[in-house]
């Protein structure tokens, strides 16, 4: 790599870990159950101390392994070096690895787990082809480089929810007065939730007290200990205090509050983008990648036992966090021509929210790639 071409490597890597500041659904280094999450601000404004991530993890579940006969496809296959997320970034590949493993797809997909700047850094370096991250980390990239990147499909639905244990909250007019615990300050979560209560008629200022512990391990461990009763926590960490406590209970999920202000519009998270060079350069493994990943996305959703023990072979995450999560995702494989108009909507109010959390500007259309 040239000289200059370094320099200004560093400068694009530097940019996106400013604006990560913004980003939905942080998780700490180490969750409670499976690590980082997908969608993670480089930095967390923080209203409360830190505290030791202290949530046990579940039992692992036993892990079926299957004998396999490598098959060869009747065409030849295009490698894809492709990184996923940890925990709820990763989960929509499960069905597309096992397939992979077993050589029953056409593209040969080379996947790495890993954390969300290890994905930025490997497509900017140009290490990786495709890579998953939330879409407004995606936004960010698009146009903190010029267009070095495009999106090709939504994965997954941002999974936020409301937890009580009062049973005091039936609807969004319930909150008003009370005080919520959080770990998404400055993060697309608390954007999105902000514009919800706006939209009920309620001042997220005034009208509902926010505290903002330091992560979202943090709040989970603060309800655990019943320190406190009311919480807005993203999955795994939703599963993993269930789990624990059984006495907490979702009275809200985030995702159809979002809906019924937003005429039926997705609130999306998760996303696939591709470096552009490489969607140049191999058009026709782009769009078998998305038929073949809106395959392993069906299986997913239609086989969560089998699913979650593929997760946890593939490090994903633990069985036992997945088989109780899953009933609570939406994994999607959305991409053509709903790609745009299921993530333009989330993009326009996260810029209208905090301009940085998308990059300075909404993307002009060639960020969103529609397959022939």
């Amino acid at each position: 790599m040239k000289f200059p071409k370094l320099i200004a490597l560093i400068f694009v890597i530097a940019t996106l870990a400013l604006s990560i500041a913004a980003c939905d659904g942080q998780a700490p280094a180490t969750s409670p159950a499976v690590g980082a999450e997908t969608q993670a601000p480089a930095s967390e404004a923080v209203s409360a101390p830190a505290q030791p991530e202290t949530t046990p993890p579940p039992a692992k579940a036993e892990v079926v392994e299957e004998e396999y006969t490598e098959e060869e496809p009747e065409l030849p296959r295009t490698q894809i070096n492709i990184a996923v997320g940890e925990g709820t970034g990763g989960m929509a590949f499960a069905g597309l690895m096992y397939d992979n493993y077993r050589g029953l797809i056409q593209n040969d997909y080379n996947f790495t787990v890993t954390s969300g700047q290890v994905i930025q850094a490997g497509l900017l370096s140009g290490e990786l082809d495709m890579g998953a991250m939330a879409i407004n980390i995606a936004a960010t990239m698009y146009n903190a480089t010029g267009g070095e990147i495009r999106v090709i499909a939504l994965n997954a639905e941002a999974a936020n929810f409301i937890l009580d244990r009062s049973n005091e909250i039936q609807s969004i007019e319930d909150l008003r007065g009370r005080t919520i615990h959080s770990g998404g300050q400055g993060s697309t979560q608390e954007f999105s939730f902000a514009h919800i209560l706006r939209l009920n008629g309620l001042d997220p200022e005034t009208d509902v007290e926010m505290v903002w512990g330091s992560n979202h391990a943090h709040v989970a461990n603060l309800l655990l200990a019943g320190e406190v009763d009311l919480v807005l926590l993203p999955q795994p960490f939703v599963t993993s205090v269930m789990q624990e406590d059984t006495s907490v209970q979702i009275v809200l999920d985030l995702r159809e509050e979002w809906e019924k202000v937003m005429d039926g519009a997705p609130l999306p998270s998760s996303s696939t983008v591709v470096r552009t060079a490489f969607l140049e350069e191999h058009p026709e493994a782009v769009e078998i990648f998305l038929a073949e990943q809106a395959a392993g996305v069906d299986f997913v959703v239609n086989n969560h036992e089998r699913a979650a023990q593929l997760m946890e072979k593939f490090e994903i995450t633990q069985a036992g966090i997945a088989i109780g999560s899953l009933p609570n995702q939406r994994i999607r494989s959305i991409s053509g021509a709903d790609l745009r108009a299921a993530t333009l909507d989330f993009l326009e109010v996260m810029y209208e929210a905090n301009p940085d959390s998308v990059g300075g500007r909404i993307p002009d259309d060639e960020f969103w790639f529609i397959a022939n």
